[in-house]
């Protein structure tokens, strides 16, 4: 994806990112990095930094929908693979029953066997 390959320099983006109210960068940096700010929108660098656009021209990637999508999973692909670790855990749970033992007088996780259920 150009977003994650594309570099930019601070010459390019600088004056996008003040008007954007973001800090500056004072080093060459991915695109991408960029924009995980929530104040950054690609839709904007767009429209003001040239550079950026005839890069996408070139790749044939100027599409609105293509970009908003890019955009959408970049900024939240974080956020998705946190859920997903969390629905499997859960997946894995659901495998399990717990148990009061009569002696501890506390819980025990046990296997729930395929067909079977829940002990009284």
């Amino acid at each position: 994806m150009l977003l994650n390959n594309y570099s930019v320099i601070p010459d390019q983006v600088n004056e996008y990112l003040i008007t954007a109210e973001t800090e500056p960068i004072r080093q060459k940096t991915k695109l991408s990095a960029l924009l995980l700010r929530p104040q950054v929108s690609l839709i904007r660098m767009i429209e003001e930094v040239p550079l950026i656009k005839i890069k996408l021209m070139e790749a044939s990637l100027l599409d609105f929908e293509i970009i908003e999508q890019s955009e959408i999973t970049l900024k939240y692909e974080g956020y998705i693979q946190k859920e997903y670790e969390i629905a499997e855990r859960v997946n894995k749970l659901e495998d399990l029953y717990l148990k009061k033992t009569s002696t501890m007088q506390a819980y025990l996780l046990y296997p729930l066997k395929q067909g079977k259920s829940l002990p009284g």
